[in-house]
């Protein structure tokens, strides 16, 4: 996708994985609904009846799209209330369990989970909840014998995401279940602990979700990442799973998120959900060409690039790069001065000096300090990459005169 620049020259836009625009034919299935179709799903009138036969199509598109039931989707306000709403509300609901005392919850994640997660377990440790941070190796991917070592009959939770929003690299989540269905079955207590959460709110668009596949219990869907509307996402919950709800009021969503729902937001995530199923196979093959063309160049034009992250698979929108001697902050400002929009790590951690995740695979405070993600629409063309790597290379040579 291209936007305007001041320049007359149109932008180019490689920040996909902070925000994608809504695909055109998701904006067509919400319209009607802000003016024409806006009744209460609550309502037992007219109106208020047909908001709810929406809701409830939509809800099937997702589940459909998961391999999953309808009754096992909430609709949240996006992936951070997601992840927020599976590790509080299995933590909480565990804290019943223990009577009380937060030192008997044992949570496991990874030290390259996005913001959501991450600060969730950082408030939990506050509050006296035991959280083990598994680390990656140089490619990014959790190493799986420190998982072993770390999941337990007393964890309680284990979340991890399935593919990375800084460098891309996708998580064995299957292997991870694999491996905490063995704890649980060994696991005497009545409750089903530990249960396993995923955070797919980048993978959503590029990689199958399909939960019975995965072996999960809990997945964070997003909506802005996958050319949906902002403020709207889905928690899948398997049956039978136990949450304690972080909202109280209405009953809405099965009582597990109060407050009257937004029919035109579920509308259009299901549709970007939808979309991005059906399309999938052209979208990924397009763009994986589309990165290794990236990827040549790259090595062609600036060799002093270093790439962050597994060259051979994962998200395969995702470039990033550290060019040792920049700050990623300057780059990123001078590439957005010459129409190209990226990014120097996680727009939610935007206010950070460095990329917390490429310091986790190991290299080193220089390379997170000048490292670069650019992250490709579906509709990204060779002659972006080209202009792109143009532009680096002119900024670079300009930086070392």
């Amino acid at each position: 996708m291209h936007t305007k620049s001041t320049s007359h020259t149109k932008r180019i836009y490689f920040d996909a994985a902070a925000t994608t625009p809504v695909d055109g034919r998701v904006f067509a299935a919400m319209e009607p609904l802000f003016c024409n179709a806006f009744g209460n799903p609550g309502s037992i009138h007219v109106e208020g009846v047909a908001a709810k036969e929406m809701m409830s199509r939509a809800r099937k598109t997702c589940a459909d799209v998961l391999h999953a039931h309808a009754d096992e989707i909430v609709f949240t306000s996006g992936g951070t209330e997601s992840n927020n709403m599976a590790i509080m509300g299995v933590t909480m609901q565990a804290l019943k369990d223990h009577e009380g005392d937060y030192s008997k919850i044992h949570v496991v994640t990874s030290s390259i989970e996005h913001a959501s997660v991450l600060e969730v377990c950082k408030e939990l440790e506050g509050r006296g909840v035991r959280v083990t941070y598994v680390p990656v190796d140089e490619d990014g991917r959790i190493m799986m014998d420190a998982v072993k070592r770390a999941v337990t009959r007393e964890t309680t939770l284990v979340s991890v995401m399935l593919a990375n929003n800084e460098i891309g690299t996708a998580q064995s989540i299957a292997d991870i279940a694999k491996h905490i269905r063995k704890v649980r079955k060994g696991n005497k207590e009545a409750h089903a602990y530990p249960y396993f959460h995923t955070d797919a709110a980048q993978a959503a668009m590029w990689c199958d979700v399909y939960v019975e596949k995965l072996g999960v219990d809990l997945v964070s869907v997003d909506g802005h990442k996958i050319y949906g509307p902002k403020g709207v996402g889905l928690l899948y919950m398997r049956r039978g799973t136990k949450l304690f709800p972080l909202l109280f009021g209405g009953g809405q969503e099965g009582d597990m998120r109060a407050g009257t729902e937004s029919v035109p937001l579920v509308v259009g995530l299901a549709k970007a959900l939808e979309l991005a199923e059906s399309e999938r196979i052209q979208n990924v093959s397009h763009i994986t060409g589309l990165r290794t063309y990236f990827l040549s160049r790259l090595r062609a034009e600036l060799p002093e690039a270093e790439l962050n992250g597994d060259s051979a698979g994962g998200m395969v929108n995702i470039v990033n790069i550290s060019l040792l001697d920049m700050d990623s902050d300057f780059l990123v400002i001078s590439l957005d001065e010459r129409g190209i929009a990226c990014a120097s790590k996680s727009a939610c951690h935007s206010n950070d000096d460095s990329s917390y995740v490429v310091a986790a695979i190991g290299k080193g405070r220089e390379a997170a300090a000048s490292s670069l993600r650019f992250s490709m629409l579906k509709d990204a063309k060779k002659k972006d990459v080209d202009r792109v790597v143009a532009a680096l290379v002119e900024i670079v040579e300009q930086n070392r005169r």
